[in-house]
């Protein structure tokens, strides 16, 4: 394997590891701290917690479902999709 390969890897790599270390911080900040505080906070998981607090629907399918719905939402809008 070519070292340019093997350093792009090992970037791959780090940048994957990076991503879901902040991605655990972000869960625990959340389920740990915001939601038995009762705090409410920006973007998607804030709506989540507003519907939760208001219509006693469970956080975690609130969240999927906005999710999927914004993933869903923008994956239809051209300016973007990926071409290759």
């Amino acid at each position: 394997m070519k070292k340019a390969q093997k350093t792009n890897i090992n970037r791959v790599m780090l940048d994957i590891v990076i991503v879901i270390s902040s991605c655990a911080i972000g869960a625990f900040g959340i389920v740990a701290v915001m939601i038995p505080n009762g705090l409410t906070y920006g973007g998607i998981s804030g709506i989540a917690r507003l519907i939760q607090t208001t219509l006693n629907i469970d956080y975690n399918i609130m969240f999927y479902a906005l999710s999927l719905t914004v993933l869903m939402a923008v994956s239809e809008c051209e300016l973007f999709t990926l071409r290759f």
